[in-house]
């Protein structure tokens, strides 16, 4: 099951390749701790305008709402919304060119900008990213920190990206790795400002925009209430198959289960995620005990969601 939405970009493929963040531990560290990529054709920048939602209105994009325009982007495929990172700014160049010519009547002097920074990831599914990266998209670029935020216009800072490198680990069983890059904006204007006071602050992954989902109508199981960060269900009858039902918001997202304490992808065959149905199936064989799960939603370009549930086997 996977993002559906077509979408124009200067990637050859036609559509934007995947870029997963799937560690759920760790705080962002560094300057910058998220980012946002969209096509500079876009247009979305302050005073701009963007249909946000379902909506048919247009809504004037501010301070305070760029990063609910930026995560409904990346909701609808986009844009990318990467919150598993480390931006840090290295030296800036700063060139006073000073163009003096005598017969020349618009002669001046230009503030030439050189600003490079060091972008890490720390798990992407980043071959196919890593290939969109270097056909140098023609992508605005956000840089966010809890309070503030810089925006990096493609039409007027054109983006380079380079010393890319890739790396592949075998994390529970799949194409996950760290990633690492570099990018430099050029600017006849001097150094960018950033903006404050934006209308979304956020220190901690778990505070940045995700999408949610909740279960619907149990089967064989029931409802006892919450427990800490999980939902506590209970099977009632035994040796029967047990299903938690999900209901997605918003949009289409690719599934993965996991253990609930280790954060490891659920191995085996007695509970296990059913993509097809969108459900969890707890088999009747399953031994007695108790099961703590994490059922994480990630959409192509990085916006993800989890719900936990803690299954009582009596």
């Amino acid at each position: 099951m996977g993002l559906t939405t077509g979408i124009l970009s200067t990637y050859k493929g036609g559509s934007k390749p995947k870029v997963l963040s799937r560690n759920y531990s760790r705080e962002t560290i560094g300057i910058y701790t998220a980012m946002a990529m969209i096509n500079a054709e876009h247009g979305v920048k302050i005073g701009g305008s963007w249909k946000i939602g379902a909506s048919s209105t247009l809504t004037t994009i501010t301070k305070d709402n760029i990063v609910d325009v930026l995560f409904d982007a990346s909701c609808k495929g986009i844009a990318y919304w990467i919150d598993n990172c480390n931006v840090s700014e290295n030296d800036t160049d700063r060139k006073l060119e000073k163009m003096v010519l005598a017969n020349y009547a618009g002669a001046k002097s230009t503030n030439i900008t050189d600003a490079k920074f060091a972008v890490q990831m720390y798990e992407a599914e980043n071959v196919d990213f890593e290939n969109y990266l270097g056909s140098n998209p023609e992508d605005d670029v956000f840089l966010f920190t809890n309070t503030t935020f810089l925006h990096i216009p493609f039409t007027t800072c054109p983006i380079n990206y380079s010393a890319i490198k890739a790396v592949m680990n075998d994390q529970n069983s799949t194409k996950v790795g760290g990633l690492s890059y570099e990018f430099m904006y050029r600017s006849t204007e001097g150094k960018l400002n950033t903006a404050d006071n934006y209308g979304y602050t956020a220190t901690l992954y778990k505070s940045y925009p995700k999408f949610s989902f909740t279960e619907s109508v149990l089967v064989n199981l029931d409802l006892l209430g919450t427990f800490g960060k999980y939902t506590r269900v209970k099977r009632t009858t035994a040796s029967a198959l047990s299903e938690i039902p999900v209901i997605v918001t918003t949009y289409l997202a690719d599934y993965i289960l996991l253990d609930g304490e280790t954060d490891k992808e659920l191995t085996g065959t007695n509970i296990v995620y059913d993509s097809v149905n969108n459900k969890i199936s707890i088999l009747g064989a399953t031994p007695a005990g108790t099961y703590n799960l994490k059922l994480v939603g990630i959409n192509n370009v990085g916006v993800k969601g989890e719900k936990c549930y803690q299954v009582i086997i009596a």
